[in-house]
């Protein structure tokens, strides 16, 4: 009889543990599993795409630069910025729109590039007037590139470099033209600065700067600030 008594007995702290066990699993499932996904950042004129993958997921599983890779990939027109993962379920993702720099034109059309030379967008036509066109010197095949691609060639991105130069002196870029590596074109209605991607960017920005800032404070006139060799060479 005690023996019968001792395996109900045993028997009965077993159950009662793995009970105990499978409620406390079910429990830490369900407090550790992601139910508050805040964005901060975001424009209500572009869909943010995504965030339903990363909902109901057990957050201990979750990585923060893989969220980033997957977001990044769905939403070619946000910048992730950083995600953070808070215990026990919440996700605060930092975003904001890349702006539209410039068309790149090509084969078939024209991409539009972000500030960081990604290609946010691909038309046939041209729909802003307020961004300028990048005339390429080689084909690039439409195809070539999906949305939220970056574009490789080292003179296009510096051309959207010195676009954000010139536009922050306050000059409005209608067009660049890249010939070669050695000459990129930026025109503006009474300007033209010409770049060489085989010369220091850092240091045509500064020399840039130092010129401009002198022409503004002086109020000298100019037509070409050639900013390619040692010393920049000014076109009256």
């Amino acid at each position: 009889m005690k023996q019968f008594l001792k395996s109900n007995s045993n028997y009965f702290i077993f159950f009662a543990t793995f009970t105990v066990a499978v409620l406390l699993l079910v429990f830490i499932d369900n407090k550790y599993t992601v139910n508050s996904i805040k964005v901060d950042g975001l424009s209500k004129k572009v869909d943010f795409a995504g965030l339903n993958e990363i909902n109901n997921q057990r957050i201990w599983k979750l990585n923060e630069n893989k969220i980033i890779e997957s977001l990044a990939i769905k939403n070619p027109a946000y910048t992730i910025s950083s995600v953070e993962i808070n215990y026990p379920d919440s996700i605060l993702i930092n975003t904001h729109l890349r702006l539209h720099r410039a068309y790149l034109s090509n084969d078939e059309g024209y991409f539009i590039l972000s500030d960081d030379a990604v290609i946010i967008g691909k038309v046939r036509e041209k729909t802003e007037n307020s961004i300028p066109t990048i005339n390429y010197y080689q084909s690039i095949p439409f195809s070539a590139y999906q949305m939220g691609s970056s574009i490789g060639q080292k003179d296009i991105v510096d051309a959207v470099k010195f676009l954000d130069l010139v536009q922050r002196a306050r000059e409005r870029v209608t067009s660049i033209d890249i010939t070669g590596f050695y000459m990129l074109g930026l025109y503006t209605e009474e300007h033209e600065y010409l770049f060489s991607s085989e010369k220091d960017t850092s240091l045509q920005m500064y020399q840039f700067e130092q010129a401009v800032r002198q022409f503004q404070a002086d109020g000298t006139r100019y037509k070409t600030l050639d900013l390619r060799f040692d010393k920049p060479i000014v076109k009256f």
